[in-house]
């Protein structure tokens, strides 16, 4: 199975007043690179949903919702993900919601948020 990377920039650029196109956002906000699936089946591959960001953030905070608005997963640290797991159990198959505010070094925090795939 091949999974693909979107790049969030529709939430973003509201936070930052971009309401038509042709509008840009900061040259130093960074974009973040979100999975829309994973596949936490111990094969190894996409075992884990990560976020990657094309610059250093000096804030990361992202929290996973299942579809009873419980918190499944919360994080500060970019490089850690989730692992599809809620108190050491195997959360089912279906949407997640995630959210994510960061802050890149000289920008306002930003808030995102978007639906993940978690596949077995």
């Amino acid at each position: 199975m091949r999974l693909y990377y979107f790049i969030i920039i529709l939430g973003l650029a509201a936070n930052y007043g971009c309401t038509k196109p042709g509008d840009v956002l900061p040259a130093n906000m960074p974009q973040l690179f979100v999975p829309t699936a994973f596949t936490p089946n111990g094969d190894h591959i996409n075992d884990t949903f990560l976020i990657k960001a094309s610059a250093p953030l000096t804030y990361y905070h992202i929290a996973i919702y299942d579809n009873n608005n419980v918190m499944v997963y919360q994080g500060s640290n970019i490089l850690s993900g989730w692992d599809g797991n809620y108190k050491d159990e195997p959360q089912p198959i279906g949407s997640y919601l995630w959210v994510i505010n960061y802050q890149a070094e000289g920008t306002t925090v930003a808030q995102m948020s978007g639906w993940l795939e978690l596949i077995r």
